[in-house]
């Protein structure tokens, strides 16, 4: 998987843009790690849960992408959206 420098946009786009995929979440946590700053991380959570949440499903793996997120970035589970925190992912 390509690197991008940190906290570039290109790094975050490119985590946003993973949101819509079905994804393996070990190089999702390589480029997670490309972003290190706190506020940009907050914006490219809430960027990646108005992808996923944008055709009003959220299945397994787009939940993947705000799973590794929360814990790669250290966040808490409470900033996920609520289909995700009360078990309403679909599995597909």
């Amino acid at each position: 998987m390509r690197t991008y420098p940190n906290n570039s946009p290109q790094a975050a786009a490119c985590i946003v843009a993973m949101a819509a995929c079905h994804i393996d979440p070990r190089p999702l946590a390589e480029l997670m790690a490309e972003i290190d700053d706190s506020e940009l991380r907050l914006k490219v959570l809430g960027l990646c849960a108005a992808v996923i949440e944008a055709d009003g499903h959220v299945v397994e793996g787009e939940a993947i992408v705000l799973r590794v997120a929360v814990e790669q970035w250290g966040l808490q589970p409470w900033m996920l959206p609520p289909e995700l925190s009360k078990g309403r992912v679909k599995h597909v």
